[in-house]
């Protein structure tokens, strides 16, 4: 059996400080992408609806 080989991205922004007004959310982006699967088509997607939000 072949074991499978996963990647985990992740990232935050923001601040646990007090409030601020130019950055009131603090944020973790976790992406888990098993390496035998093509992403290509969801990142399109993504990049697609990110573009309608500017």
């Amino acid at each position: 059996m072949k074991m499978k080989e996963l990647s985990v991205f992740i990232d935050e922004s923001g601040d646990f400080g007090a409030y601020e007004p130019h950055s009131p959310y603090y944020i973790i982006t976790m992406v888990f992408h098993v390496q035998d699967s093509l992403i290509e088509a969801a990142i399109m997607n993504l990049e697609k609806e990110l573009s309608y939000i500017n």
